[in-house]
């Protein structure tokens, strides 16, 4: 229906508008970290009960949450900064971005080419579901359970370092 395209590129047109006219990019991190727990969740509740804990991801999702919800705080006391304080808190959004993005929908990591879909939330992690079909004790399991806490312990030091970067950011605002 043209109506509706017309409608929907008006609607799109004025949200890019917007975010070129923004001192400040338009960037909330509290939807996405809501979208990692969404993930982490839906994981683990595919894997069997007890074969393999994301606990330590879940936690580092909610400081991540609690971070972000600080900075949209500091973000809104913000107006009117000079150029040089917006410029450096753009900076950092635009690497938070980065890292969230990759972290959450990259497999193969950022220097080499993913398919152009299908790849679920948080893919590096998927092979837990796996782990509920096998033998806890198989070589198989062992190797897997192995690559799951490393693939997890890579997931943390990303969302680790976001959360540096909104403390950052934190600062920029608030400083």
């Amino acid at each position: 229906d043209k109506e509706n395209l017309l409608r929907d590129l008006r609607m799109e047109t004025l949200a890019i508008l917007r975010s070129v006219n923004s001192t400040i990019l338009p960037f909330n991190f509290v939807p996405v970290a809501e979208k990692y727990e969404e993930a982490a969740t839906d994981i683990q509740t595919k894997a069997a009960s007890g074969t393999f804990s994301l606990d330590p991801l879940h936690n580092r999702i909610k400081e991540l949450k609690a971070r972000s919800e600080a900075l949209n705080k500091a973000i809104e006391g913000m107006k009117g900064a000079d150029n040089k304080k917006t410029s450096e808190l753009n900076e950092s959004l635009i690497m938070i971005s980065r890292i969230l993005t990759s972290t959450m929908y990259t497999y193969m990591g950022k220097y080499d080419q993913d398919p152009a879909y299908g790849i679920p939330p948080l893919s590096t992690i998927q092979g837990v579901i796996s782990l509920a079909n096998m033998d806890p004790e198989s070589e198989q399991a062992l190797f897997l359970r192995t690559k799951m806490i490393r693939e997890m312990n890579k997931i943390n030091h990303q969302l680790g370092m976001a959360i540096s970067l909104i403390d950052k950011a934190i600062g920029t605002a608030t400083g």
